[in-house]
């Protein structure tokens, strides 16, 4: 289904970003403070979601020379730019995430 362990990797952040995306859209939903329209902040979201692509491609190349990093290190970190752009386009975090750790379940 894959070509490589980067491509699956690359699909798994891919998928995390979305679900965040749909999770938002539901809580706005039912924001009576909302700003934008629906359409708006979903081309925010968007938007973040390429910018932190990009900004995590050129980690990724900036870091080649120290090996290929754990995928669980590199999920987490891509969505954290991730999280980090979308603060700073729609200026807030309509769904926050709760970090639950293996060892706790």
């Amino acid at each position: 289904m894959f070509n490589s362990k980067e491509a699956f990797e690359l699909h798994c952040i891919e998928m995390i970003t979305c679900y965040y995306i749909y999770k938002s859209k539901q809580v706005l939903r039912c924001d009576s403070r909302a700003i934008y329209s629906m359409e708006q902040y979903v081309e925010l979201f968007l938007e973040s979601k390429l910018r932190s692509r990009e900004i995590n491609a050129k980690r990724r190349l900036d870091e080649q020379y120290l090996g290929k990093v754990p995928f669980s290190i590199e999920l987490v970190r891509s969505f954290n730019v991730f999280i980090k752009t979308a603060v700073k386009m729609v200026g807030f975090l309509p769904y926050e995430i709760k970090y639950v750790s293996v060892v706790d379940l």
